[in-house]
């Protein structure tokens, strides 16, 4: 009664996600979505429709999780795997997948670095080609914000909402730029009134006051006063122009010793900009070649994951089990990647072509090789086999107790007590 239950509320959830996703309000929906499987696991419109939504929202990674679960739980006549295809046949839609989520991480790890430039631009890389990317354009929009470019803000927000149309987060981001553009404007109306309020007026000639008692002066009087003029200038030529204009010769020498100072000074910055300049860049460089490093590993990882498979493959042809179970084991499917280049070949279905065979055999055939390490008092290469065998059938009570035994072998009590522990409560 309690089960029939929690299937009608979690069928009610997904009814009220349907709706909201015919709204486009996806981030309601996904809520909506993750009640129902919560309560019912097994609710296969539920997970592939939230599936679908995660695609929509830029999560292609999610997305292929819950419809790769809902084709485990129903095989047959599941919608999902027609999702699955679709993405799978899309030329580099897989790799393009993998490309904006690492892009999307360098650009964290250059946030935390607190180079905020260069995180911008690679999430401004990845929202140009992938404007349904959500959580890329939610926190490039916030960069955006914080550097007070509120329209290129508002260009992403516009993405986000165009996707997801009540997304709270860009809602309230653009509730803040309409806040901060409000403040601006009310602080340039003041500048502009304060401007206005003390800025110089000119007088015009009606306003020009003139002395009372001005008469126009008498002839006579008017020579009078041009001749002592005359004599007036010709002396200050003598006794105050001449050291006026010495003065004068020597305050421009002044002028362009402190200009040339001041450029020399300027030239000095400019020296110093360039050498900082330069370190930054060394600096760069310096992360950028780690940067290389690091793919180069991660390449050379993922090199070394198809030689194991093909190693694999070879030893079960060959019909040598054992070895083919001991390289299985050490496989990390996650890291296998199919790659469409017209072959037809699939790394993955190869590997899950041989997947059923090792799951119910490989955990044994591994753990005689431990047996064989063990009997040669190798302890440490023993455990390595009967942790191979675990992660094959982490059931594998057998193997977990030899596992304890080569412990105590070596004189580890403390994880030999706790191996042994897990044996018991199994």
């Amino acid at each position: 009664m309690e089960k029939s239950r929690y299937i009608r509320l979690s069928n009610s959830y997904y009814n009220q996600g349907l709706i909201y996703a015919k709204q486009r309000d996806l981030s309601a929906c996904i809520s909506c979505l993750k009640k129902a499987l919560y309560l019912n696991k097994n609710n296969i419109d539920s997970r592939n429709l939230l599936g679908l939504v995660y695609y929509e929202i830029g999560e292609a990674a999610q997305a292929l999780v819950q419809w790769v679960i809902s084709v485990n739980l129903k095989p047959d006549d599941n919608v999902a795997q027609r999702y699955i295809r679709s993405v799978r046949d899309k030329s580099g839609e897989l790799e393009k997948v993998a490309d904006d989520i690492k892009k999307y991480n360098q650009a964290l790890m250059n946030l935390k670095a607190g180079n905020r430039d260069l995180a911008i631009m690679l999430l401004a890389r990845v929202a140009d080609f992938a404007p349904n990317y959500i959580n890329v354009n939610l926190l490039l929009s916030l960069l955006y914000i914080d550097n007070e470019e509120y329209s290129n803000a508002e260009r992403y927000l516009k993405n986000v909402l165009d996707v997801d149309r009540y997304n709270n987060v860009a809602r309230n981001y653009m509730q803040a730029i309409k806040e901060a553009t409000a403040v601006n404007r009310k602080k340039k109306r003041e500048k502009k009134r304060l401007k206005n309020t003390y800025s110089h007026r000119s007088i015009s000639d009606d306003e020009v006051i003139i002395p009372k008692g001005y008469n126009d002066s008498i002839g006579w009087q008017t020579v009078l006063n041009i001749g002592i003029g005359l004599l007036i200038g010709a002396a200050s030529i003598f006794f105050i122009y001449m050291p006026a204009d010495r003065a004068k010769m020597t305050d421009s020498h002044n002028k362009e010793l402190t200009l040339l100072g001041e450029k020399l000074n300027e030239s000095n910055l400019k020296i110093n900009d360039l050498t900082n300049s330069s370190d930054e860049l060394k600096a760069e460089i310096d992360r950028l070649k780690e940067s290389m490093n690091t793919v180069d590993e991660e390449t050379a990882d993922k090199i070394a994951q198809y030689q194991l498979l093909a190693g694999m493959i070879d030893a079960y042809k060959s019909g040598d089990y054992t070895n083919a179970a001991n390289l299985y084991a050490m496989i990390d499917a996650d890291k296998l990647i199919d790659i469409d280049d017209g072959s037809g070949v699939s790394a993955k279905a190869i590997y899950n072509e041989v997947s059923g065979y090792m799951t119910s055999e490989g955990d044994s055939l591994v753990m005689s090789l431990g047996d064989s390490a063990y009997n040669s008092r190798n302890y440490e290469l023993a455990i390595q086999y009967y942790d191979k065998s675990l992660k094959l059938n982490p059931a594998n009570s057998m193997a977990l107790f030899k596992k304890a035994l080569s412990y105590k072998q070596l004189g580890d009590v403390q994880n030999a007590n706790a191996f042994f522990e897990e044996v018991i409560e199994i």
